[in-house]
């Protein structure tokens, strides 16, 4: 997940939140008082006196909401336009989309885009909200619902993945897109006393959360894990939270160090769980596996990655195998293709090129000399799905990495996502690597609006 090219990463983290936020009053701080966000309720047991909880993605939307892509994103390397298009596309027909662009000018330019794509506009609704990046699963909010169907906005700390403070302008810019979501559909929107992203929690509409332990420890270095628990059992509605202790090695944070393979990964989350590990209806969990054909590589450092993702993976299997849903059934596990692996290179002057060398050295030693040329692995992944009303749209490869593996990897997501969701429409999505290139995806890009019976109405 990358940032704007202007921001200026820093190396300590959380150092003004840490004192902040040591009595889980995340609403104390200076920065974010009732002033800058007249929207925030600042009181700590609503949610669950009223019975809020996060719906399942496969329920009901009034609304998808969407960030139009944001430069340095785009060209030939980053075509992320091409996948803005074609969600709108995908989803467009199954559900109105509220859609953020940075001013009226954008607006334009992207009204006129979506139609000679052939978008019936009359189904977009604009949001003028200026946005440093465009990961709305991240920046824009989760909503919660009571059971009378009265939805609020989840109002969580951000600090920009870790790779900036959380008191930096930047960070606070981006950190207010919930409060601005929750005004423009006039609901509330709820403090949480953690830094947290919704692409780093799923649920399974029944109580239970998967979340990656080693992204919310990062974020939360002054939480322990049972602090952690409580409070996203409180936001989100929870009965239990069950805890990954890893995401992918490809969705590491630059910060860390380098691949094996001498590569680098592309401003990854530190793992966050919609990139392997996704819940399904009917008690299902779909997870990612690391087979044979991607362990016998000739590139060592691809069979050196696989085996740990492997590991990963299967400590995931295990965990889950054991585990119960709120109510003491066992999840069924149906496993999932990884996909291939995608390249591409960074040199002086590219986008982002800056962020890596802002950085050096690197957690683990790692050196990284002003004219490196920096090989990239993108986050490729078939689990970063999203479901709608009516349909799936779902990441696929052999269009932009080509040969029959990438073809009957393609065949078996788009299968096994066709069993796991009957009755909706599977939408295969080409232009994937403009978002994988820079650490997200499909779900990353999109915050679901669930039906409600208080939020105003979309197109």
């Amino acid at each position: 997940m990358f940032l704007n090219q202007e921001i200026r990463v820093k190396k300590t983290i959380l150092s003004t939140l840490a004192a902040c936020l040591a009595s889980l009053a995340l609403n104390a701080c200076g920065t974010d008082g009732a002033s800058e966000a007249p929207t925030s309720a600042n009181t700590s047991d609503t949610l669950t006196q009223q019975g809020y909880s996060v719906p399942a993605q496969w329920e009901r939307h009034d609304a998808v909401w969407l960030g139009w892509w944001v430069s340095p994103y785009g060209g030939t390397e980053f075509p992320t336009e091409n996948l803005s298009i074609e969600l709108v596309q995908a989803l467009s027909p199954h559900v109105p989309i509220d859609l953020i662009v940075q001013d009226a000018a954008e607006e334009a330019h992207v009204h006129d885009v979506l139609s000679g794509a052939g978008v019936n506009t009359r189904r977009v609704r604009f949001h003028q909200i200026p946005h440093n990046d465009f990961w709305l699963r991240d920046t824009g909010g989760v909503f919660t619902r009571t059971p009378s169907g009265e939805v609020s906005v989840l109002d969580w700390g951000y600090d920009f993945w870790s790779y900036a403070n959380y008191t930096d302008d930047f960070a606070q810019h981006d950190e207010r897109i919930d409060r601005d979501i929750a005004a423009a559909v006039q609901v509330p929107a709820f403090r949480c006393s953690m830094i947290h992203e919704g692409g780093n929690a799923d649920v399974d509409g029944n109580g239970t959360a998967i979340v990656t332990e080693s992204v919310a420890r990062r974020r939360n270095p002054f939480m322990n894990l049972a602090e952690m628990t409580r409070e996203l059992r409180r936001c989100y509605g929870l009965r239990q939270v069950i805890w990954i202790p890893d995401g992918l090695v490809e969705d590491q944070a630059i910060m860390r160090g380098v691949l094996p393979g001498g590569v680098y990964n592309p401003g990854g989350t530190d793992g966050h769980i919609d990139e392997f590990i996704r819940f399904a209806p009917n008690n299902t969990v779909l997870l990612a596996e690391i087979r044979a054909e991607d362990i016998n590589r000739i590139d060592s450092g691809e069979r050196q990655r696989a085996l740990i993702n492997r590991d990963r993976l299967e400590a995931a299997y295990r965990i889950m195998r054991a585990a119960r849903d709120a109510n003491g059934r066992p999840y069924r596990i149906v496993r999932m293709p990884v996909a291939e692996p995608d390249y591409y290179d960074l040199n002086p002057g590219d986008p982002f090129y800056d962020l890596y060398t802002s950085l050096s050295p690197l957690e683990d030693g790692t050196v990284i000399n002003e004219g490196d040329r920096l090989r990239i692995v993108s986050t490729t992944s078939y689990l970063n799905f999203f479901v709608s009303n009516g349909v799936v749209v779902v990441p696929t490869y052999a269009f932009s990495i080509p040969g029959a593996l990438s073809e009957r990897k393609d065949r078996e997501a788009i299968a096994t996502l066709r069993a796991a969701f009957p009755g909706r429409r599977i939408v295969p999505l080409q232009w994937v690597l403009g978002a994988n290139r820079g650490a997200g995806g499909p779900h990353c890009m999109t915050q679901q609006q669930p039906a409600s019976t208080n939020a105003v109405s979309a197109p």
